[in-house]
């Protein structure tokens, strides 16, 4: 997941963070070179997320083979930072996410997208994971930008699971947020070791942003 630093002091609450155009300049942070989870041996990995934007729930199927070694589910919330907006309830369990980077938001002038992260291995289950009662303004998954807006605004989660494989393999999950308002140059090193070479499988979680027409780049394609 490649991802800023994580903000130790997030931006203190903004209001009640009524849309705007958004802003015409972003000063984004660096990416962050050091892995939030990283393992090496017989392992594999998969990803798999929910959209759960203007609702605060959904559900996660995931499946894997191997035995379980750890999991970790990982969302992003956008604006303004309001208590709770750390926890959740994963499969009946409360959960609560430790932030890992805040970034301007491409869509609210005065907010911002929140990273969290919480390991769930002891709850994970292999099939349907079921996600309630993450932070959400609205539950209906109705468009914010409709008469009725109220923040702050529920993105997405995404579930990634290591479990043990059959060949060598390095893992490396990094977390934070990285915002920008069209394809800037973007470039990092992430301390992958040196067995990946140019054939390590990479997998970017993306938050949109609620802004009409809000894309995420990445070589050129959107």
């Amino acid at each position: 997941m490649a991802t800023s630093a994580a903000s130790s002091n997030p931006p203190s609450p903004s209001g009640a963070g009524a849309p705007s155009n958004p802003p015409g300049t972003t000063t984004d942070p660096p990416l962050n070179s050091v892995a939030y989870y990283a393992t090496s041996g017989l392992v594999q990995y998969s990803a798999a997320g929910a959209a759960m934007r203007n609702q605060g729930y959904g559900t996660i199927t995931q499946t894997w083979s191997g035995s379980l070694v750890k999991a970790f589910l990982i969302w992003d919330i956008i604006n303004p930072y309001v208590s709770g907006m750390n926890t959740g309830t994963f499969n009946g369990q409360e959960i609560t996410g430790t932030l890992q980077g805040t970034d301007a938001s491409p869509c609210w002038g005065d907010g911002y997208i929140y990273s969290f992260a919480a390991d769930v291995t002891p709850y994970v289950v292999n099939g349907a994971n079921s996600l309630t009662g993450f932070a959400s303004g609205l539950t209906t998954g109705e468009n914010p930008w409709d008469d009725n807006v109220i923040a702050p605004l529920a993105e997405g989660a995404t579930l990634i699971v290591v479990s043990t494989g059959t060949t060598a393999n390095q893992v490396y999950i990094y977390t934070g947020t990285y915002t920008s308002l069209g394809f800037s140059t973007l470039s990092t090193t992430f301390d992958h070791g040196t067995a990946d070479a140019t054939t390590a499988q990479t997998t970017f979680v993306v938050a949109d942003g609620q802004f009409p027409g809000n894309s995420a780049g990445w070589n050129g394609a959107t």
